[in-house]
């Protein structure tokens, strides 16, 4: 597989946030329940990748606005569109978890569910 087949690219829903992920760094995806990311995606669950911050690239990073959603995690999301893009925990701050559905293509990692304690 050449680097290049290995990117997958992204961006929110106005294409003001383009991001890319090399997708064999993924180091886990997860549709998660809990009630923070029911609130903040305004849905029953949401899908998140987790990615070491060196394998993932932002572009046009200036309508990523950051708030703490809690003690412990800070969400990002494009402040022209409100799309969810990552949030980060203070306590894994080399980690990032990104929004999958906003990948243009699909990934070959499925999913597992996870039913947590909001963090």
């Amino acid at each position: 597989m050449t680097s290049q087949q290995n990117l997958r690219h992204g961006s929110c829903l106005c294409g003001k946030i383009q991001f890319d992920i090399r997708e064999d760094s993924i180091i886990d995806v997860v549709n998660c329940y809990c009630r923070m990311c029911s609130k903040a995606s305004g849905s029953f669950s949401i899908i998140w990748g987790c990615i070491d911050n060196n394998s993932i690239y932002y572009s046009n990073v200036s309508h990523l606005s950051t708030f703490f959603s809690s003690r412990n995690v800070k969400r990002s999301f494009c402040n022209y569109c409100g799309s969810n893009v990552l949030w980060q925990s203070i306590f894994t701050k080399n980690i990032t978890w990104f929004a999958v559905k906003l990948l243009d293509t699909e990934l070959k990692q499925a999913p597992r569910n996870i039913f947590k304690f909001d963090c």
